[in-house]
């Protein structure tokens, strides 16, 4: 028995054969036999894994091939051991976004540069949506109220890292110009795709950068 992407392999009594997926995220499991003299194998499971992840293949799927000349559509031949139901076949898509830093440039007080990473299988779709908390008195009472000051889309292919740019509305370049230059702000963070949907919530500083002046 030979196997790529799989370890641990033991053979049940009844004939199952059961493995833990490596990391690599796909396993082949293959089984060599005496074939009227020549060495034929058996394909036992072949398919997407989650690394860590037990998987037990029933004793159905590694029957081998029959030595028979009947044709392959006649009734009762099995054409080869294959796994007639592949757990995980298909590699189910997955995808989560990652901040990179909680420190967010702003290009002359209008674009606030968000660094975002995708990881899994597919691409990672969504929102980002800056808020700040403005806190006004009246009197002797203070009153607060969240602030949207900018919103935008994202889609970050997978295993790639990508800078988001998110245009400051009116509100927003006002409040960083009072907070000369250095604003707290909440970073919410929605991914739409690939499901399930999550929501994120990050506090950030938003710090513009001041342009450099030119050498004469």
């Amino acid at each position: 028995m030979s196997s790529t992407g799989a370890s641990g392999l033991t053979v049940g009594s009844e004939g199952s054969v059961s493995f833990t997926a490596d990391d690599s995220g796909y396993a082949d499991v293959l089984e060599e036999f005496d074939n009227g003299g020549s060495l034929d194998s058996t394909t036992l499971y072949s398919g997407a894994t989650t690394p860590g992840e037990r998987i037990t293949v029933s004793p159905e799927a590694t029957t081998k091939p029959k030595e028979t000349t009947k044709k392959p559509e006649e009734k009762g031949i099995v054409e080869a051991g294959v796994l007639s139901a592949k757990v995980g076949q298909a590699a189910v898509a997955s995808g989560s976004v990652a901040l990179d830093s909680a420190t967010v440039a702003v290009l002359s007080k209008q674009e606030a540069l968000i660094k975002l990473t995708c990881t899994g299988t597919a691409t990672c779709s969504g929102e980002v949506k800056l808020t700040v908390k403005v806190v006004t008195k009246k009197g002797k009472k203070e009153h607060a109220k969240t602030e949207i000051v900018g919103t935008a889309v994202f889609s970050i292919g997978a295993g790639r890292s990508e800078t988001v740019r998110l245009k400051l509305g009116a509100a927003g370049r006002a409040l960083l110009s009072e907070a000369h230059g250095h604003l707290g702000a909440t970073l919410e963070i929605v991914k739409s795709s690939p499901s399930p949907s999550k929501t994120q919530m990050r506090v950030v500083r938003l710090v513009e950068q001041k342009a450099s002046k030119s050498k004469r």
